[in-house]
């Protein structure tokens, strides 16, 4: 035994073993009665008889040995509480799949459907319909199946939901993954785990609904035994020999608990479950878009033009404007970094480029997102995929979560391969190997065989960046590719960057929050502040002389190798503001040093570009050019 196994064992609670133990002894109650044909013959001199060696259970009325009946019922009872989970599990859980997924519209019906079945009290409904339909095993175990179908497709839903926003579900739409493949390869294998160890404490649920029926006269056949025949045995000479009743019934209690007991250690050790809480929708109010530039705004580039676009998300506190009248362009071969403190919107403009931005269908405001001659920015989803991960390709920001846990990532980097290329699985994983040695992976024909948790930092997001290249795009959206990396991976990254930009041809918008990481790579910088841009330009002219005062704050936040030590860094002030509902003027003036009312009068928007530069800044007191 290895050292990882002995250890997972000595970690087992007292809990765990005796939990353990007993679902051992009910599987061999199992074997017992499905393939030993038991003595239970009558003997009326041993009538109601208390428990003992001889009878661990007692007898019945009829002198039969309880413990004997309980183990020839341990076949059908377990067959029908497997069996009507199965039914469940499956049905359930891909209705609450479903749900999970699509949401909106979709999600809503479904809720309201599942509020209509749950209405309804479930034990009755069981028994109304075994009544209706007749006692039999099979028809115990489809009513049984059915009313507990709602169960599971609250659990898939609520687990769906906490996985459906992950950045590899997102990377997986990026490349252009359709739906099906989206619900099986990526998301189905996350959430059976959690699902699994609720399926357990359901199994044990259903064997108490069945001993329930037998109770009621609603179970199976009189000729068929179960657990809950033999309990519902002893219940009517519960005056007499009560024993017989409450150890049959203890025997279902310790098999529920023993389930649930294993379900909970499986959840802790390998995810975990919950239902969510339905929230109701917000509406959207009737709030007038902002556009970001004057008049005279100089031509966009062909390649990507995102032109005006605003992406609002719908929150129980208004309508946050994440990205409000953004404008930018990005050329062949041209390094644009987008700069901004972490929630100014930087992200969402990046989701919204390639249809990822969950409101986008839900807000009717104007905008346009174009990839050469094709509208992306409100397209149907057809349109939108034939572009992801095949023209627009996207690194986000952590690798481990963008990077599917459960596949390898050599399967991952072939996966936009074949949906794009149509190669071959073989030709496909041959070009997953070549990827990740151009990317500069070591020993690339073994790391495409590991999972994510088995390489580091540095490599998973080179990981990152040969899926994002697997389809040969155009343009590469990287969301702060760098952030958890240390100086010298982050230098290696950008060479690498900058290599494949030149060779490829790649246009690249580069999301940072650090000015000094794009200083010297970046031929054009645009910074973000609240959801607008708030000054663009070439890279040498905006550190050289920066027009608007958060631009100048941003760049002095960047810390001086060559500058004296034991110095305070410098810092902005406050806190970057959620804009909720309309501006008010310019949204840095609480934080600005020059900040006064005229700042607040109107939203200052980017003036427009000089002759022979690409300057733009939207101040009302710009900072003087020396």
């Amino acid at each position: 035994m290895s050292m990882n196994v002995a250890a997972a064992f000595r970690q087992r609670t007292w809990g765990w073993w005796l939990a353990a133990l007993w679902s051992m002894l009910v599987g061999v109650a199992f074997v017992v009665g499905s393939f030993w044909e038991l003595d239970l013959g009558q003997n009326l001199r041993a009538r109601l008889q208390s428990p003992s060696l001889t009878h661990p259970f007692g007898t019945t009325n009829r002198g039969v040995d309880v413990f004997k009946l309980m183990i020839e019922g341990t076949p059908v009872t377990i067959l029908i509480a497997l069996s009507a989970t199965l039914m469940a599990l499956v049905v359930g859980g891909a209705f609450g799949l479903m749900l999970g997924y699509w949401r909106g519209r979709v999600d809503q019906a479904g809720i309201v459907l599942l509020d209509a079945f749950s209405a309804f009290p479930a034990l009755v409904a069981v028994i109304a319909a075994v009544l209706f339909f007749g006692n039999s095993v099979r028809n115990v175990t489809l009513v049984i199946g059915l009313l507990t179908v709602p169960i599971f497709t609250r659990i898939m839903r609520s687990v769906t939901l906490q996985y459906v926003d992950r950045d590899f579900v997102r990377a997986a739409r990026m490349l252009g993954a359709r739906h099906r493949r989206v619900l099986t390869r990526e998301l189905l294998p996350n959430v059976a785990v959690p699902v699994l160890g609720y399926a357990l404490i359901v199994v044990g649920i259903v064997i108490a609904i069945e001993g329930a029926l037998s109770l009621f006269g609603a179970g199976v056949p009189e000729e068929t035994n179960t657990w809950g025949k033999v309990i519902a045995g002893g219940n009517q000479v519960f005056e007499r020999s009560a024993h017989m009743a409450l150890l049959s019934a203890g025997t279902v209690f310790a098999t529920v608990l023993a389930l649930n007991k294993i379900a909970e250690d499986w959840t802790a050790r390998w995810g975990s479950f919950g239902m969510a809480v339905r929230a109701g929708a917000v509406a959207t109010p009737d709030v007038e878009p902002l556009a970001n530039t004057g008049p005279n705004v100089a031509a966009v580039a062909p390649l990507l033009v995102i032109d005006n676009v605003h992406t609002w998300l719908p929150t129980a506190f208004g309508v946050v404007r994440a990205v409000d009248g953004v404008s930018l362009s990005v050329d062949h071969g041209e390094f644009v970094a987008l700069v901004g403190e972490s929630g100014s919107g930087k992200t969402m403009l990046a989701r919204s480029v390639l249809g990822l931005a969950p409101t986008n269908r839900l807000t009717k405001v104007p905008g346009s997102i174009r990839y050469r001659d094709t509208e992306l920015f409100g397209a149907d989803e057809s349109v939108i995929q034939q572009h992801r991960g095949f023209h627009i390709a996207m690194v986000f920001q952590d690798p481990m979560t963008q990077l599917n846990p459960v596949m390898r990532v050599g399967a991952q980097i072939a996966e936009p391969i074949r949906v794009h290329l149509n190669l071959s699985r073989s030709a496909a994983d041959a070009r997953a190997v070549d990827l990740l040695a151009e990317v500069g992976v070591p020993d690339p024909r073994r790391r495409a065989r590991q999972y994510a948790h088995e390489l580091s930092g540095g490599l998973r997001q080179r990981v990152a960046i040969a899926i994002a290249l697997a389809a040969d795009p155009s343009v590469l959206v990287m969301d702060e590719p760098t952030s958890a990396l240390d100086v010298t991976v982050q230098a290696e990254l950008l060479d690498l960057v900058d290599r494949l930009r030149q060779d490829r041809g790649l246009g690249v918008l580069f999301i940072t929050h650090d000015l000094g990481v794009v200083a010297s790579r970046a031929d054009r910088v645009a910074v973000m502040y609240a959801g607008r841009i708030v000054e663009e330009g070439s890279t040498v002219e905006v550190f050289a002389a920066p027009r608007h005062p958060y631009t100048r704050a941003l760049i002095d936040a960047v810390p001086a190798i060559t500058g004296p030590g034991h110095q305070r860094l410098a810092a902005i002030g406050g806190i970057p503001p959620v804009v909720v509902g309309p501006r008010l003027g310019c949204s840095f003036a609480p934080r600005c040093p020059s900040g006064d009312g005229a700042c607040l009068a109107a939203v200052p928007l980017l003036t427009a570009a000089s002759p022979g530069t690409q300057r733009r800044h939207a101040c009302v007191h710009p900072l003087v050019l020396t």
